[in-house]
């Protein structure tokens, strides 16, 4: 009986361990305490003094499960992202832009990580970890620390996250790197096929460099990104609004009012930029379109 239970006790802490990513100091004393108490289960049939044997098995099956108390299968370093209270703040600095709360917060998590990991053996890696460097990021952006951003990105470890594409991609509009913009949005088409902002990016980034010597060769290449964007999402008035463009360069301006008209329906005025581009192309269409 008490062979049974010593097993039951190992293999349990083995599997909150190894599977569950539990704490490896509790994990470790808690699976020595039981292999203790399987091995004196063994053994006491040789003593003469069964009932202290007995005991002792009971006792060290009991330090054990005292053990998973002390140590639980799962910390509060391993919660969801959405679960942590400091990362539900850093998301709320990363929106306002709010950079010195927002290097507090991050500065905070991981001093918490590191204590976590030194006291009691935690993941020296979390996803939870790279939706702090990304939230950082997002706030040096918004508050236009790019270099701040820079720096919290190139902690990110898992650099083939759609989050990560979008920072990214941000980071180079902002530090005025064009091939590095392009770059970005060509690998998120990779990753992510089916993916409307990576489509729509992707098009967007090709149309800002297009010029008048490779417009027909640039052209159906634009066409298809910002194709496939609309597809999956034909209510995105970037997207009309960028295909109205492209239709606009190519020369088809009734197409490219159609879709300028339903940029500006489905805008409505929300993105001042948006709004001033679509103004530019359709004043710019009209005109065009009574010349031919």
């Amino acid at each position: 009986m008490m062979m049974t239970i010593s097993i039951l006790v190992f293999i349990l802490f083995l599997c909150c361990t190894v599977f569950l990513k539990g704490s490896l100091l509790g994990g470790i004393l808690g699976m020595a305490l039981a292999a203790g108490a399987a091995a004196l289960a063994v053994l006491r049939r040789r003593y003469p003094q069964k009932k202290l044997a007995t005991a002792g098995c009971v006792l060290l099956i009991a330090v054990a499960a005292g053990t998973g108390l002390l140590f639980p299968a799962s910390g509060l370093s391993e919660e969801s992202p959405a679960e942590n209270p400091l990362i539900a703040q850093l998301t709320e600095a990363a929106l306002s832009g709010d950079l010195i709360e927002g290097d507090r917060l991050a500065a905070e998590y991981t001093a918490g990580r590191e204590k976590d990991i030194a006291e009691n053996g935690a993941p020296e890696f979390l996803p939870a970890d790279d939706t702090v460097h990304l939230l950082l990021a997002q706030c040096c952006l918004v508050a236009g620390d790019p270099a701040g951003a820079e720096a919290a990105l190139k902690k990110v470890a898992d650099k083939g996250s759609q989050e990560y594409f979008l920072q990214y991609g941000e980071l180079c509009r902002q530090m005025g790197s064009d091939v590095g913009f392009r770059n970005n949005w060509l690998d998120a088409v990779y990753a992510y096929p089916q993916w409307e902002t990576a489509n729509l990016m992707r098009g967007i980034s090709i149309l800002d460099e297009v010029t008048a010597r490779d417009m027909d060769y640039v052209l159906p290449t634009i066409f298809f990104f910002l194709g496939r964007a609309y597809e999956l999402n034909p209510e995105n008035p970037y997207t009309n609004c960028y295909l109205g463009v492209a239709n606009c360069i190519r020369g088809n301006y009734p197409l490219a009012l159609t879709y300028l008209d339903q940029a500006t329906e489905l805008d409505d005025g929300k993105d001042q930029a948006l709004s001033q581009t679509i103004a530019e192309y359709t004043e710019f269409t009209k005109k065009e379109g009574k010349l031919q």
